[in-house]
């Protein structure tokens, strides 16, 4: 009898479970690793990424309500056009706008990888082919929880899965 292939990581010397890559910033081995985020601190992967697209989103939200409720402060339609105020404003909406072109993009690529059930990882390497894939409405249930209710809130929630494979 034939014995199936258990990947082993070089680094850590231990057996890893498939969809598991090694941080080589953070020094251990993540389920599903997607990226090693320099904001956070912290690897993205199966435990966390719900957090982090959360994180992304509400991020995103606040920068478009930042413009949206500064743009009237700004040189574009301030009544004191000279004022140290209004070019401080108009500066830091500007770089609001940058971030928030910036993380929409973002945000929309992780998006198709949960929708896809991939991650960042997974895409670069099997760029046509694609194991996990069980319907977007079961890759999102994998990431965010069976409750819908819960998908915008920042608890864990139930997910039908270990993260190796769907239940």
């Amino acid at each position: 009898p034939t014995c199936a292939y258990i990947p082993k990581c070089y680094v850590c010397k231990v057996y890893k479970p498939p969809r598991t890559h090694h941080c080589s910033k953070c020094q251990r081995c993540v389920l599903q690793y997607d990226h090693h985020c320099p904001w956070l601190m912290n690897c993205i992967g199966f435990n966390n990424k719900k957090y982090f697209l959360l994180f992304v989103f509400y991020t995103l939200v606040d920068c478009f309500a930042f413009c949206y409720l500064a743009y009237p402060h700004t040189l574009f339609l301030s009544k004191v056009p000279d004022g140290w105020c209004a070019w401080n404003i108009t500066i830091v909406w500007c770089l609001a706008i940058m971030l928030g072109v910036s993380l929409t993009v973002f945000l929309c690529v992780h998006c198709k990888l949960i929708l896809t059930n991939q991650t960042t990882v997974e895409a670069l390497l099997n760029a046509k082919f694609n194991p996990y894939d069980e319907g977007w409405s079961r890759n999102v249930r994998q990431t965010c929880g069976t409750n819908l209710w819960l998908w915008w809130l920042p608890v864990l929630g139930d997910r039908p899965t270990d993260g190796t494979w769907m239940a």
